[in-house]
């Protein structure tokens, strides 16, 4: 497989589904590369099959999945350039909302990619990238898929 980075939206709306694992979630990352930000720790096992299947079909075999986390970024919250390439061997966000979006720094270019409700970008987990939020308040589910 070797691609850099694929958008698709996904088949239903999938937010109220991820925002009541969020709400109910009881465990949460203590540190992280974030600012004014709350993290999930992994959801993955409370996620419906099928949303898995979205996210990792028809590129990858669902089972590839290994991670995923809920990130609810403040109004001044912050994700600077980083990547995730000592993790797994490919990335994702899924865009829960329609605020701010994802920069994306290629060899070439840097992409923004707008957030909309059940966007999901598949990237290659070299790929540095941040979060842009408008200074508002913005949620997202990032994962892995292949670990490494």
């Amino acid at each position: 497989m070797n691609f850099t980075l694929i958008q698709k939206n996904l088949s239903k709306d999938y937010v109220p589904i991820v925002l009541n694992v969020f709400n109910k979630n009881k465990t949460w990352v203590k540190e992280s590369i974030t600012k004014n930000c709350k993290l999930t720790s992994d959801i993955k096992d409370k996620l419906p099959n099928e949303l898995i299947k979205e996210i990792t079909e028809p590129f990858f075999s669902s089972d590839l999945l290994h991670y995923a986390h809920v990130l609810k970024f403040s109004s001044t919250g912050v994700l600077d350039y980083h990547d995730h390439k000592l993790f797994e061997t490919f990335s994702f966000v899924l865009y829960l909302d329609n605020v701010g979006g994802t920069v994306f720094k290629t060899d070439e270019d840097e992409i923004f990619i707008h957030s909309r409700p059940n966007r999901l970008v598949l990237f290659d987990s070299k790929i540095m990238h941040k979060a842009i939020n408008d200074g508002k308040e913005r949620m997202i589910v990032g994962g892995g898929i292949i670990k490494k």
